[in-house]
């Protein structure tokens, strides 16, 4: 995993990643980079590309620290997730936190109603 760069501390995006095996020791490493991130940060992207195994204890673990920054207002996003695991957690509360390739090209305005002038 790496370590948090400090010389982006004035940005509200910090990216970190997860390598080898997603499991319980992993998700902890994660945790702690987490805590030391400067307050502020607002979107914590995961990159996951390197992931080599998951473990489902390590995916509930992820999904719990998930739900906490969410209720601290910092939202982690599962960014590369290779399909093979993606495809395992169709069911798993975790799947919302993955960022499809499509969700970078939706239009965010979808949801707005047409302006009435």
């Amino acid at each position: 995993m790496q370590k948090p760069d400090r010389a982006a501390e004035g940005r509200s995006t910090r990216a970190l990643e997860i390598k080898g095996t997603l499991g319980a020791t992993a998700v902890e490493a994660l945790r702690r980079q987490v805590v030391e991130l400067p307050a502020g940060l607002t979107v914590v992207p995961v990159l996951c590309s390197a992931l080599t195994s998951l473990d489902p204890v390590g995916a509930a673990a992820l999904w719990r620290l998930c739900e906490e920054c969410r209720a601290r207002g910092v939202q982690v996003t599962l960014v590369d997730l290779p399909l093979r695991f993606a495809s395992r957690l169709r069911r798993h509360p975790l799947l919302e936190f993955i960022l499809w390739e499509e969700a970078m090209f939706e239009d965010p305005f979808m949801g707005f109603s047409p302006s009435g002038r």
